[in-house]
């Protein structure tokens, strides 16, 4: 985010297409490393997300989804937008799933805070 340098909040908007099924990325900062992947099977987009400590960041999620679920903690998350696709996020290492259609319960994971 080029408002607030050293890597303190991070923009996250993944944008699948061409054929392409996952990605993975990553980047060392001075707060620490932030790797971003994620992977497209049929209507479900799973985003796995690592966030140094003393960072955040606005996820925007790339499919129009009725319900977002944080599969570490198990809860849905609230949209900034309104619209189900902006989500803010503080430190730590997140799984999120969305589908198209229907949500059922999402299998569970475990959560990893940062110090």
């Amino acid at each position: 985010d080029p408002e607030a340098p050293g890597f303190s909040h991070i923009r996250i908007a993944p944008q699948p297409g061409g054929g392409f099924t996952y990605a993975r990325a990553s980047v060392d900062t001075a707060r620490g490393r932030v790797s971003c992947g994620w992977t497209l099977k049929g209507d479900t987009f799973t985003l796995e997300l690592t966030l140094p400590a003393n960072t955040t960041a606005t996820v925007t999620w790339p499919l129009e989804t009725e319900t977002l679920w944080d599969t570490e903690q198990m809860e849905q998350l609230s949209p900034l937008d309104g619209q189900n696709r902006t989500f803010s996020l503080g430190s730590g290492h997140y799984t999120l799933e969305g589908r198209k259609t229907g949500v059922d319960s999402p299998s569970t994971s475990r959560q990893e805070a940062l110090p």
